[in-house]
C-alpha cells in the first residue's frame, strides 16, 4: 500500500488539512500594503509547503522533526518576488543558504501569511497556530470580558513586543498569551506576506523566546526548540491516527495503540514511512470502532463491504 501512486496524493491532503490550507480559499492581503502578494502568491505558498513536505518526507524518506529545520524546499516566479530570491520560469528546487533567517516550514510563506493579518503581521496568530498545530495544545478563545482598549492604547508603541506588554499585566489575559506570545513575537523578523524585516517602525526587534523552558535568541533557536519538543511526534501520531480512523484518539480505549504508534515512529527515526507501516499493521486500520447499546466504545472487525470514513476537521482536535 505504502508503494501505491496515491501516497503522495494522500498526505498532501493530510498536511493540507492539518495545517489548516483551506484558509488559503479566502485568505487575502491589503494590496496598498503587500502589493506584491497576489492570488499567485498565495497558491504558490500553499504548494511550496506541500511539496517540502512531500519530498522531505516521502521521497527522501527524512526525519520528520527536521522539517522544522530545513533549508531544502522548492521555489516559483511568484514567491521569488516575497523572498527577494531571483527565479527562473516555473517551480525550481531551492536550498537556502546558511546565513539566512529561513529554515524549517515555520519561516516560509505559507504559516507566516496564513497567521496574520491583511495589513500586519500577528503574533497571536502565530503563536497559537504553533502550538495547536504540530503540538496538538489547545489554546482557548479570549474570555468575554477581555479590555481591548488595553492594546488600542499602545497602539503608538513601535513594536509588537511592545504593544503586546499590556497581556502580562491583565489576568484575563496573561494565562494564554505567556504560553503563546513568546513564539508569536519570535517570528516577528517577517512582516504579514511572510517578507524578512529586522525592524518594525524604525525600531529594531526582539526576537528572543521561550518554548516550555527552552529559551532561544534567534529564529533557529526556536526552530529547534521545536524540532526538539516532546510533543511534537505525539501530536502527528495522534492526527494521522484520527485521519486514519475517522475520530480523534479515545484516552481511554486508545492510548495503548497510541503509546505504540508512537515507540514505533520514534524507533524508526521519525520516518513518516515506518509511521504509516505501523499503523497500517495495529488493529485501528483493521477494524472499525462501535458504540455498543450501552454507549461503551470497542472494536469490531472490518467487513468486507468498502467504506470510507469521513476525514476529521483537525481544527476541533
Amino acid at each position: 500500500m505504502l508503494a501505491s501512486s496515491r501516497l503522495e496524493s494522500g498526505m498532501r491532503a493530510f498536511f493540507d488539512d492539518m495545517l489548516g490550507f483551506d484558509e488559503f480559499n479566502s485568505l487575502a492581503k491589503d494590496p496598498s500594503v503587500y502589493p506584491m502578494v497576489t492570488g499567485s502568491t498565495l497558491r504558490d505558498a500553499r504548494e511550496q509547503t506541500l511539496r517540502t513536505i512531500v519530498d522531505h518526507l516521502i521521497v527522501g524518506d527524512s526525519d520528520y522533526r527536521d522539517l522544522f529545520t530545513t533549508r531544502k524546499t522548492f521555489m516559483s516566479p511568484a514567491l521569488g518576488v516575497v523572498y527577494g530570491i531571483p527565479t527562473g520560469n516555473g517551480w525550481t528546487s531551492y536550498v537556502f543558504p546558511d546565513e539566512s533567517p529561513r529554515l524549517g516550514i515555520l519561516t516560509q510563506v505559507s504559516f507566516l501569511a496564513a497567521n496574520s493579518h491583511a495589513v500586519r503581521s500577528s503574533p497571536t496568530l502565530r503563536g497559537p497556530a504553533l502550538r495547536e498545530r504540530f503540538l496538538c495544545q489547545l489554546v482557548p478563545d479570549p474570555p468575554p470580558n477581555v479590555d481591548f482598549s488595553l492594546l488600542e492604547e499602545a497602539e503608538n508603541a513601535d513594536t509588537a513586543r511592545e504593544r503586546l506588554a499590556v497581556h502580562n499585566t491583565n489576568p484575563s489575559c496573561a494565562g494564554c498569551h505567556l504560553i503563546t506570545d513568546p513564539m508569536g513575537l519570535s517570528l516577528e523578523n517577517f512582516d504579514g506576506a511572510g517578507r524578512f524585516r529586522e525592524t518594525e517602525n524604525g525600531s529594531e526587534l526582539d526576537i528572543s523566546g521561550e518554548l516550555d523552558g527552552v529559551f532561544y535568541d534567534d529564529i533557529e533557536g526556536l526552530a529547534l526548540a521545536v524540532r526538539d519538543h516532546p510533543k511534537l511526534p505525539n501530536c502527528l501520531v495522534n492526527r494521522l491516527f484520527a485521519y486514519s480512523t475517522g475520530g480523534p484518539a479515545s484516552l481511554q480505549h486508545d492510548r495503548d495503540i497510541i503509546n505504540w504508534l508512537e515507540n514505533r515512529f520514534v524507533a524508526n527515526d521519525y520516518k513518516l514511512t515506518a509511521l504509516l507501516r505501523a499503523l497500517i499493521i495495529s488493529k485501528a486500520f483493521s477494524t472499525v470502532r462501535t458504540t455498543d447499546s450501552q454507549g461503551k466504545m470497542g472494536f469490531s472487525e472490518s467487513t468486507a463491504e468498502p467504506f470510507r470514513l469521513p476525514e476529521p476537521n483537525f481544527n476541533s482536535l
